[in-house]
């Protein structure tokens, strides 16, 4: 009995883990996106005035 209960909570602890992991995963992709598109508009804004 206590065994199948230790199993659930190491399975459960588990899956709660991936799915923390990847929605920081998430996270740290759209903020290296909107990092990226903002360094490009930058430089496309620096361009422009010649800069």
């Amino acid at each position: 009995m206590l065994d199948s209960i230790l199993l659930f909570f190491v399975f459960f602890s588990g899956e709660l883990g991936v799915l923390v992991e990847e929605k920081f995963l998430h996270i740290d992709l759209e903020v290296i996106r909107k990092g990226i598109q903002a360094s490009a508009a930058l430089a496309g804004y620096f361009d422009v005035n010649g800069s």
